[in-house]
């Protein structure tokens, strides 16, 4: 069984796909597991609206993975859509292998 998804030294950001939003806001985690990169993973949270381009898609959250552990973060005022964006920086060089776990999502309202 493999468990996360690895991404190879890329330059620009990759993206998840977009999946329905369960709350106003969510705290959500991402585990670097193992990684062959000096730099860091940049992971980020946007969000939209259904009839919204991808591309419109605005930043709610985000976060800095460095070699191991794991990064916790908030994002608030989720659209309909929400989405990850993932990015290696320094861009272009080595891999990581992570997992994002599913969010805790806060309830509308509280």
């Amino acid at each position: 069984m493999i468990i996360g998804q690895t991404v190879f030294g890329f330059t620009g950001t990759y993206y998840s796909p977009w999946f329905p939003r369960q709350g106003d806001a969510a705290v959500f985690a991402a585990e670097v597991i193992a990684n062959g990169v000096s730099g860091s993973l940049m992971f980020q949270i946007e969000s939209k609206n259904r009839e919204q381009t991808d591309a419109a898609g605005s930043v709610v959250g985000s976060s800095v993975l460095f070699s191991s552990g794991i990064g916790t973060f908030s994002g608030s005022g989720l659209l309909e859509l929400v989405r990850f964006g993932y990015r290696i920086n320094p861009a272009g060089t080595g891999w990581v292998h992570f997992r994002v776990l599913p969010p805790a999502w806060r309830m509308n309202g509280a």
